[in-house]
């Protein structure tokens, strides 16, 4: 590496540490305040429910709380660390806001330079926390139920868990692809990561799993969604009579890759539905009404999608054949679609119906989907964009995009202020 490589890597680091310090400063502040304010709000219920459970009889909490991830980072600082218990919270929600940050920022440099010209360092840094905080468009005269509650979100800021698993999702997206198209191509270019055989695919399991632990809403949309998507390339094989036994064999290490996760889910479930491990609850998981659960929040679904999804529908209109031809376009609306499917049919008997905890995992699609959207426009914006129109299509999808933002801050700024 020469110097004036080494040079330009210092000054894109050093770009990074004001924006990354803003991130972690308002993650501490909002996880410390959520504490603080106590009551029903998920931080209190997490941390005043459920940390004493582990201190005392651990296997309590792991039965209440087996997705434990950010608790026991949690108890890291608290008990090893001896912070007050609020600053431990924000402490571990800054921990990884801040890996999902400097993911982020590292995903944008490499498709942009993948795309011909790489990202400059301070508008990578913007953009970056510009998703990180987007939020559904909210308009009050629009009847599509609460500020979150109907439209939801990919960053559902109240919640330290599903804030907490992103990281490691997108993470786990990026090997993937990458996995997948040198399966496909032997001059295949990887995108994010160098594929280097047993330690790749190490590496996918132990992210994956890591995601599992933090949440398992991320892996119950996402293994899904490449068993589909590996299954309908392994037909397509079949038919044409391409080597459909070693695309197979590679379904079976995808496969062998995911068990240790599958098997962090399952005991999940059982804890949850079967022992009633859930805060002691004993409903169980069922089959509802098309749409019942999230019909509670919001008078019109439609409505309530459109908003949350508005940029990433947009990049679809004007750009549907990158979406239904590309892995990651295929892959990612894979997921949404799967867990769109468990938020319309799936809940939680008796009372804990309305805890809705079934769109999790949509907000798990949400995130993939609108990653997707985020990097395709990075890329277009490095095409050449010979017609008027076709300049005017991309600085709308930016014009959207910058509403979510502006929404995002605005909802932050509620947030903070306890409203």
């Amino acid at each position: 590496m020469n110097t004036e490589t080494k040079s330009e890597e210092w000054k894109n680091w050093w770009v990074v540490i004001p924006f990354a310090g803003f991130i972690v400063y308002i993650t501490f502040v909002y996880a410390k305040d959520q504490v603080l304010l106590g009551g029903m709000n998920d931080y209190a219920s997490h941390v005043k429910s459920l940390l004493p459970l582990f201190r005392t009889e651990w296997w309590k909490g792991f039965m209440a709380a087996p997705h434990c991830l950010w608790h026991l980072t949690v108890l890291f600082f608290y008990g090893i660390l001896k912070l007050p218990l609020e600053a431990a919270a924000g402490f571990a929600s800054s921990v990884y806001a801040l890996f999902y940050y400097l993911v982020l920022v590292w995903m944008i440099q490499k498709v942009t330079n993948y795309a011909g010209a790489k990202e400059n360092p301070v508008r990578a840094n913007l953009l970056a926390t510009g998703f990180y905080f987007v939020q559904s468009i909210y308009f009050y005269w629009l009847d599509a139920g609460e500020r979150y509650l109907g439209s939801f979100s990919m960053n559902p800021i109240h919640n330290p868990t599903q804030m907490g698993v992103r990281g490691f999702a997108v993470l786990c997206f990026a090997l993937v692809i990458d996995l997948l198209g040198t399966w496909s191509k032997e001059d295949y270019k990887p995108l994010f990561f160098r594929i280097k055989g047993k330690k790749s695919y190490l590496l996918l399991s132990a992210l994956l799993f890591l995601s599992t632990v933090m949440k398992p809403t991320f892996t119950e949309v996402f293994v899904p969604a490449v068993a589909l998507y590996m299954l309908c390339v392994w037909i397509y094989k079949l038919m044409k009579k391409s080597q459909p036994g070693v695309y197979f064999k590679k379904c079976l290490l995808m496969l062998l890759i995911a068990v240790p996760s599958l098997i962090f889910v399952l005991i999940q479930f059982v804890l949850f539905f079967a022992l009633g491990g859930s805060y002691g609850a004993k409903e169980g998981m069922i089959i509802t009404k098309w749409l019942e659960v999230w019909e509670l929040f919001t008078d019109n679904v439609f409505l309530s999608v459109l908003l949350g999804m508005a940029f990433p529908i947009y990049m679809l209109i004007i750009d549907a054949e990158y979406f239904l031809r590309s892995r990651m376009g295929q892959i990612a609306w894979l997921s949404y679609g799967i867990g769109f499917l468990e938020a319309a049919l799936l809940g939680e008997d008796g009372n804990r119906l309305s805890h809705a905890n079934f769109i999790w995992p949509l907000m798990s699609g949400m995130l993939l989907v609108w990653l997707v959207s985020f990097l395709r426009l990075l890329s277009l914006e490095r095409k050449t964009l010979d017609t008027r129109s076709k300049r005017i299509l991309v600085t709308a999808a930016w014009c959207i995009f910058a509403a979510h933002v502006l929404c995002g801050f605005l909802f932050l700024d509620l947030s903070l202020k306890g409203l």
